[in-house]
């Protein structure tokens, strides 16, 4: 999803390659800082410019706009198959980082974030059996999500190169919470 491209991003904070130096525009911060979390926050804030348009040399995709793909959705009602494809997200550079606790013996920290307002353009198609109607649609969607929450446990590993220990991002938990949403479906389903 687009907001993994964002978090992983944050492990931007700690990583280095073995053969590239890390860019000037990456604050990196030291595990023993007495004040960890907060430096991580500001070097996370300080890299919001480059998010929004991209870091191709780290394979960081723009995020104004984000496109994607394909989706597709099946949790929660197992009757029903959602598939989305040619997405374009827009709105995941108004973001804000409420807070993030790092736990390093563990190799993870914690990021909780709000989005002001996101918005999707895509296409869509569902299928299946909703109380007993057949449900069959397929065309453009439209969706607007409003103050979406998000918290995220990010995993890593801590390698040594060249002497030095790094973090680098190895998988991520991610939960959404959705309340204030409106999404345009057009076409038939039925």
């Amino acid at each position: 999803m687009a907001y993994k491209y964002f978090l992983g991003s944050l492990s931007l904070v700690f990583i280095s390659s073995a053969v590239a130096e890390v860019p000037s525009y990456i604050h990196v911060c030291k595990q023993n800082d007495p004040d960890l979390n907060k430096c991580v926050l500001n070097s996370v804030g300080s890299l919001k410019p480059k998010l929004v348009e991209g870091i191709p040399e780290l394979d960081i995709p723009p995020l104004e706009p984000l496109n994607l793909t394909g989706l597709d959705v099946q949790r929660g009602l197992k009757m029903l198959k959602f598939n989305g494809s040619n997405f374009i997200m827009r709105g995941l550079s108004d973001y804000e980082v409420k807070d993030l606790k790092m736990d390093l013996p563990n190799k993870q920290f914690q990021v909780k974030m709000r989005f002001r307002k996101v918005t999707v353009d895509g296409d869509y198609e569902v299928n299946g059996k909703f109380l007993n109607l057949n449900i069959h649609g397929k065309g453009p969607i439209h969706v607007e999500a409003v103050d979406t929450d998000g918290i995220a446990i990010i995993k890593g590993k801590r390698p040594t190169i060249n002497g030095k220990e790094y973090f680098v991002l190895d998988s991520m938990d991610l939960k959404l919470d959705i309340k204030n949403y409106e999404a345009k479906l057009s076409k038939g389903f039925f």
